[in-house]
């Protein structure tokens, strides 16, 4: 368990310095944190750390794949064209617009099926969930719906803070913080 605390730690240290981590590295460090293998101590200054820097293309990258590796409900929806996926980044602290969401719904109604990827407001006073949520749609419903939804509807909105579709500890994550980050 030390030396797995040191090597985080080292990895934090180097984040605080400004460097950029490796994709490996981000994708090992932010699967420790999914996995709740570090103290929330260590998770918080990874988060913290990440932010204040800036995270670059790799560590993005990193973090997601692990995000989809541990974490993510798969599902495949069965359609006759091709499968969008989109979501915004959200978190950016300026009240910036949600066109995001607006997109998949123009990207819908134009035949492209859309898997919109969305959460509830963090930062800001709207996401996406909150959004299609005053719009009737239920963003806390199981993935079969959303996988339903998309075959039969053309779009389905995956709650990036549902434990139905991130079960292990993405919900956890966001749920305890009231800052953007990755």
């Amino acid at each position: 368990m030390e030396e797995s605390l040191r090597y985080f730690g080292s990895r934090v240290d180097r984040l605080i310095r400004g460097e950029d981590l490796s994709r490996e590295e981000a994708n090992i460090l932010f699967g420790q944190i999914l996995k709740n293998e570090q103290p929330d101590l260590q998770q918080g200054a990874f988060l913290a750390a990440i932010t204040a820097k800036g995270a670059s293309a790799e560590e993005i990258a990193g973090i997601w794949q692990a995000i989809y590796d541990i974490d993510t409900v798969k599902v495949r929806p069965e359609v006759c064209g091709p499968l969008a996926d989109n979501c915004g980044t959200g978190m950016d602290g300026i009240k910036t617009f949600n066109i995001s969401t607006a997109a998949s719904l123009v990207a819908a109604a134009d035949g492209i099926c859309m898997a919109k990827h969305g959460c509830r407001a963090i930062t800001s006073m709207c996401g996406a969930a909150d959004i299609l949520e005053a719009l009737g749609v239920d963003v806390e419903c199981d993935v079969a719906l959303v996988k339903r939804s998309i075959e039969q509807a053309g779009i389905g909105i995956f709650n990036g803070m549902s434990p139905r579709v991130h079960p292990s500890a993405l919900y956890r994550i966001l749920s305890q913080i009231r800052f953007g980050t990755v």
